[in-house]
């Protein structure tokens, strides 16, 4: 059971499908039933991000295309609110039509169906600047995403002949403002559009990955990829980076270290006396780590102690040093000691 929990565990962290079946060969689990399960849930994984990355190019070519009729589109009633004076005839309502998600990269896209009531029938849009101001921070309200996080807003009206797009941007710089910008610079060369007609909104947001520290600071995962993508600058995320075999107890013996207490050089040298057993000899003995071994080994100029620290790994666990270490492997070494 524990090794059925461990496969699952190492086929959740590979991310395409020639690596799951360079793993599976390499241990021998082609045709295993939880590398096939995984394959297929990678490729319609893929297939669902596709879709988001279609609906991201139509949304950058919204406003070249013409508009889709809302003649027959009928509002929902399972969400609606009414802006304005309690106290007074309600001026617009708001109706939540779609709400859709996207697996893959968290992303959302919510449709609300607007509409001024009877009261403001026969003005211009136009003319009613602060009603639109408060109607769209309404609606923004309901579907805002983390100040971090990316959104965008579409607009339709049956009388403009495209849609009205506020591009992809952190929610931080989106608001009504920024939504009101983009609608003024379309009503004044469009000033004789009513509020008679429903007004479609769209709004997509993307929840990016935060990193998150003790002292309040998030740094968002925005790029996987390039010499200074996000996870690189993240310290929370060790790189191996050698030109050996050795990533595997480097990673283990590191992530090890993690969990140990951290102690100043006095400590250490009372801890272990005049015993002439190696350093990681004493941090698995102890689960103890001194401040200055675990910080040249996280250096990543420090690659030789990293590798000397493997190799004693490997040496003591009684497994090879001359090939890629495999599942098997790993169940040895976590039997060594950790």
């Amino acid at each position: 059971m524990a090794s059925n929990s461990l496969l699952k565990e190492i086929l959740d962290s590979l991310t395409d499908g020639d690596t799951i079946n360079l793993f599976a060969a390499a241990n021998g689990l082609t045709g295993d039933t939880e590398v096939e399960n995984r394959i297929k849930e990678l490729k319609w994984n893929q297939h669902i991000d596709n879709l988001w990355e279609e609906l991201l190019l139509d949304l950058e070519t919204a406003s070249k295309r013409p508009r889709q009729s809302l003649d027959n589109e009928q509002p929902s009633t399972s969400v609606q609110s009414g802006g304005g004076d309690d106290k007074a005839e309600k001026a617009y309502f708001i109706w939540k039509k779609e709400n859709r998600t996207y697996k893959k990269n968290l992303a959302r896209d919510t449709t609300f169906k607007m509409k001024f009531n009877d009261q403001w029938r026969g003005d211009k849009l136009i003319d009613i600047h602060d009603k639109l101001h408060e109607m769209l921070d309404d609606v923004l309200s309901q579907a805002r995403g983390h100040d971090a996080d990316l959104g965008r807003v579409v607009l339709s009206h049956p009388d403009l002949n495209n849609s009205i797009v506020v591009p992809l941007q952190s929610w931080e710089k989106l608001n009504a403002d920024t939504v009101m910008s983009e609608i003024t610079k379309v009503l004044n060369s469009n000033e004789t559009i009513p509020v008679d007609e429903h007004l479609l909104v769209t709004i997509g947001s993307i929840n990016l990955p935060k990193g998150g520290s003790w002292s309040g600071n998030k740094l968002p995962v925005t790029s996987l990829f390039g010499p200074n993508n996000s996870l690189y600058r993240k310290k929370s995320i060790f790189y191996v980076e050698n030109d050996n075999n050795l990533c595997l107890p480097i990673t283990i013996g590191l992530c090890f270290m993690k969990t140990c207490k951290k102690v100043n050089a006095e400590t250490w040298s009372r801890l272990t006396g005049n015993d002439s057993n190696s350093t990681m000899h004493h941090v698995i003995q102890h689960r103890t780590v001194p401040k200055h071994y675990n910080g040249n080994l996280l250096k990543k100029s420090r690659r030789k102690c990293q590798t000397k620290m493997a190799i004693w790994l490997c040496e003591k666990a009684g497994v090879p040093t001359n090939r890629y270490l495999g599942l098997n492997d790993i169940l040895i070494l976590y039997a060594f000691g950790f």
